[in-house]
């Protein structure tokens, strides 16, 4: 929605927003307005054909991964790995189930499920769960190295690093 994006804005040469949701890329459109360095477009499958391979310094992902079914999440991945320049940097966040508030929220799912009908459960934005070694080995077969890996809260936080390429990437 362009929250983040208004605040990097004067740090970077272009900004690229993508979503699945003309919603949510109206409300970025708003909140970055017609600047030339920023480029909205819309996901329609988890691919990310409209940028090149080896195309982007840095990448984020806050609070998406959560709603995608594992499939998904390993196939954004790879795409990220695909269109990162080497040394590129790429931040996610997921629902940590490793750790008990993660856990308890996981619960709350799982009591949800139970009072609803197979039919009738939602499958659009319910929320999913991961734990540090899952997430590691993600990045990892997508050609990713996790650089960093924060655990400790219900809010799983990796970094990870397409390999090779200029270090200088990492500031």
């Amino acid at each position: 929605v362009g929250r983040i994006g208004r605040e990097l804005l004067d740090d970077v040469t272009h900004w690229t927003g993508l979503d699945i949701s003309e919603n949510m890329l109206g409300v970025a459109r708003e909140r970055l307005g017609d600047d030339p360095r920023v480029s909205l477009q819309a996901l329609h499958a988890p691919q990310l054909d409209m940028l090149a391979d080896a195309s982007m310094d840095k990448g984020y992902c806050v609070a998406v991964f959560i709603h995608m079914d594992k499939e998904d999440f390993a196939l954004y991945l790879r795409e990220v790995a695909r269109v990162l320049r080497p040394g590129g940097l790429f931040y996610f966040d997921h629902w940590n189930l490793a750790h008990p508030v993660g856990w308890r929220r996981y619960e709350m799912e799982m009591a949800q499920a139970l009072a609803t009908p197979p039919g009738e459960r939602k499958d659009v934005a319910r929320n999913q769960f991961t734990v540090p070694e899952e997430a590691r080995v993600f990045c990892e077969r997508a050609g990713l190295e996790v650089v960093e890996c924060l655990g400790e809260s219900a809010w799983l936080q990796v970094v990870a690093r397409k390999p090779g390429g200029n270090s200088s990437l990492a500031t």
